[in-house]
């Protein structure tokens, strides 16, 4: 009787896993996708790829634009307020339009070493090679930028604006007021 239970339980769950996977679309792109794509509220995608392309896609899958923004993308692409930014090897911070369109860009003087934490303010923060936190405002200038002495971690940002950010044995905490 156990035997047939079991049997019956494995042909449910083989049958179950079959039916729940139906691809929607595949996209097969001319270059290599890097980081995990970011998704907009209408199903759009937007991700990089190793020929220093920022790319999207419709909710069909079907190719919306590409663009160089000047560098490769180096940290994952973080939309916020239907603004994708993102840091590039020339040592900027770019912000694009879900259009493909340059808002804006900001030399850092360092390669962004971090994904970029937004606030809700819009504020936007990450660490860099150089061991410093930077933080700028939503429009691209900079609110401020602090050397914490060696090679620090993703930010992080508290329910209440602070900044956490880490490296090595020690931990920040940031008013970014």
């Amino acid at each position: 009787m156990r035997r047939v239970l079991w049997g019956v339980l494995f042909l449910l769950a083989t049958l179950a896993a079959q039916a729940s996977y139906e691809p929607l679309w595949q996209y097969n792109g001319p270059a290599t996708v890097i980081f995990a794509p970011t998704l907009g509220s209408d199903g759009s995608v937007y991700f990089a790829t190793d020929d220093e392309k920022l790319r999207a896609l419709t909710p069909q899958g079907t190719p919306a634009w590409a663009v160089k923004p000047g560098g490769l993308v180096v940290t994952p692409v973080v939309l916020h307020g239907g603004v994708l930014y993102f840091g590039t090897s020339s040592l900027e911070i770019r912000a694009y339009s879900t259009a493909g369109n340059m808002i804006w860009k900001r030399s850092v003087g360092a390669t962004p070493a971090t994904p970029l934490a937004v606030a809700a303010d819009g504020k936007i923060y990450f660490g860099g090679k150089d061991g410093d936190l930077y933080a700028l405002n939503p429009d691209g200038s900079q609110r401020f930028h602090v050397n914490l002495g060696t090679e620090v971690g993703p930010p992080t940002i508290g329910h209440d604006g602070t900044v956490f950010i880490t490296g090595d044995n020690f931990m920040h905490a940031v008013n970014p007021n």
